[in-house]
């Protein structure tokens, strides 16, 4: 989860709401692992009714430590809630040096905003043999 408070500095979502670090706080994604991910972020505006879903799907891979997106990041759906947190959006990556998943949020100019996420995954593992 994570908080915003402005539109300009991307938040990255964590399993602990701190700034991310190393893999104390993200989902790691293992050596020689494909991870296929569906995940859902919930944004509530403080003080108001404001409220937004978006619901994105992908695959992930670790390949002998190099960690990729395999493909693009798919919108499921049309993101939906109140018009006045149309602006808030979210970029998910591969974290290669660390081997996470990085899901960053930004929100809306001067308002206070909190973000809670559901990750769902299925992971293949197939190790390379020596």
């Amino acid at each position: 989860f994570g908080d915003t408070t402005d539109a300009t500095t991307a938040v990255e979502l964590t399993t602990d709401g701190s700034a991310g670090s190393g893999t104390s706080n993200r989902i790691v994604v293992p050596t020689d692992t494909a991870m296929s991910v569906v995940l859902n972020i919930v944004v509530k505006q403080a003080g108001s009714a404001n409220a937004k879903q978006m619901l994105r799907q992908f695959v992930i891979v670790n390949h002998s430590g190099t960690t990729s997106i395999a493909g693009t990041v798919a919108v499921l759906g049309t993101d939906s809630g109140s018009a006045g947190l149309a602006t808030v959006t979210t970029t998910i990556t591969a974290n290669d040096t660390n081997d996470c998943i990085k899901v960053e949020v930004n929100g809306v100019v001067a308002t206070n905003l909190r973000y809670s996420a559901y990750l769902v995954s299925t992971e293949a593992l197939y190790p390379a043999i020596p």
